[in-house]
């Protein structure tokens, strides 16, 4: 059984709810792991925590594990003299709590305990919110302008929610996934959502260049690529509704990502990663079944998943049919060379050994007597590696690994890092 949320006993405003790959989502004894231990309780033990880890939780949470209450252990210095108790279990971690928080709340600790909130349990039993409180804290470090444009979005994207949803699409979704995974060849039911894309609404960096190095997709307008931008973010609210995916464990990330997309998923119960969000690594490594979806993804997004994640039966893609990665393609200089090596062979590995379903489509209207394509933008498919192809696949893959660093060219010339 694992714990839905953690909560600072000397503050209970302080309430997270843990990532599926925390150890403080696993209930189980750090000095017996694996044992069937009694009496767990939460201590305050150095070391026990990966940076990356860390990066991905509040401060207060830092090293707490699970042990058990005939564990040998030493707690953090503040906690070591309560060990001569006759019951020093739950004693341990409030004396240690009970200090002030080391530093101020970040954004990020801040839509943490927003997320962990009362008001986000279960949060799929009722209509989704498209707006933010005009005194909420996620809204007073930022100016005017980016207030103006988080609540606009906002409203857009629930519009699109609500042409999906009168539609009957939504109904059709949630059928089609009930279908898949009561079906006895169902790959495992996802804990957490990951999505690559969404575009981005406050794209131009301080020099004036686009964050995610480009204007529009080929063969939309920059009207077209907002419109699919609100469609994407409103069908990945709808995913975490479908799979009652506790908030901000459905997690999104791409490279144009300012604090006013950062926020917008917030108010959604996303939790947005930036380009420089220390918590990208942790939180990029699919360690528990994890729906991937990745509108339009490029070649190297898709195989760039499936090399992260140590078990690949954990990782269902939600993308267009891979067999499109087979494909060459420009180089990312722009030199019209085709990619060598990787992530077309991680690819065609794939291919040999994945099983697909197609997805239902849903059109929509953007321009009179013109239908675009939405959310998705091209074939829209549940594709994932079975366990019986296991070995043979990560045999061909090799073990996970993060992938080698590309650069991106700016129109300035300049480049950055293309992750």
């Amino acid at each position: 059984m694992s714990e839905s949320v953690v909560v600072h006993p000397m503050n209970p405003r302080y309430r997270i709810r843990p990532h599926p790959g925390s150890v403080l989502h696993r209930r189980e004894c750090h000095a017996h792991p694996g044992g069937d231990c009694s009496h767990l309780a939460l201590h305050h033990v150095d070391g026990t925590w990966s940076d990356e880890e860390r990066a991905a939780h509040p401060e207060w949470t830092w090293n707490l594990v699970y042990l058990c209450r005939d564990a040998a252990h030493s707690c953090v210095p503040a906690c070591s003299f309560v060990s001569i108790l006759s019951s020093p279990v739950r004693l341990c971690l409030i004396f240690h709590l009970s200090r002030p928080v080391a530093r101020e709340s970040s954004v990020a600790d801040k839509i943490a305990y927003l997320h962990a909130s009362a008001d986000w349990d279960e949060h799929w039993l009722r209509e989704p919110c498209f707006q933010l409180s005009a005194d909420s804290e996620l809204l007073l470090a930022l100016n005017s302008r980016q207030v103006s444009l988080i609540q606009s979005s906002l409203s857009k994207i629930g519009r699109a929610y609500d042409d999906m949803k009168s539609s009957g699409y939504l109904d059709k979704l949630a059928s089609f996934f009930g279908d898949v995974f009561s079906s006895s060849s169902a790959p495992p039911r996802p804990t957490s959502t990951f999505g690559a894309g969404f575009s981005g609404y406050d794209r131009l960096d301080p020099d004036g260049y686009d964050r995610a190095g480009y204007t529009m997709a080929e063969g939309h307008s920059s009207t077209d690529w907002e419109a699919r931008t609100h469609y994407q973010i409103a069908y990945f609210v709808e995913l975490g509704r479908i799979f009652q995916i506790p908030a901000s464990l459905n997690v999104a990330y791409d490279p144009c990502y300012s604090i006013v997309d950062v926020v917008v998923l917030a108010a959604l119960g996303i939790r947005g990663l930036t380009r420089t969000d220390a918590a990208r690594p942790f939180l990029r490594i699919f360690t528990t079944p994890t729906l991937f979806y990745a509108p339009g993804a490029e070649q190297h997004t898709v195989g760039d998943a499936i090399l992260r994640t140590p078990d690949s039966t954990q990782l269902l893609l939600q993308v267009g049919d891979v067999t499109w990665c087979l494909e060459p393609h420009e180089a990312v200089d722009g030199s019209g060379e085709s990619y060598e090596g990787y992530p077309h062979d991680l690819i065609a590995a794939y291919v040999l050994s994945y099983k697909k379903v197609a997805i239902p489509a849903h059109r929509i209207e953007m321009k009179p007597g013109e239908a675009r394509e939405a959310p998705a933008g091209e074939n829209h498919l549940l594709q994932w590696i079975p366990v019986s192809q296991r070995e043979a696949f990560e045999k061909r893959r090799g073990p996970a690994r993060e992938p080698d660093i590309r650069m991106m060219y700016l129109p300035g010339g300049g480049q950055m890092i293309d992750d």
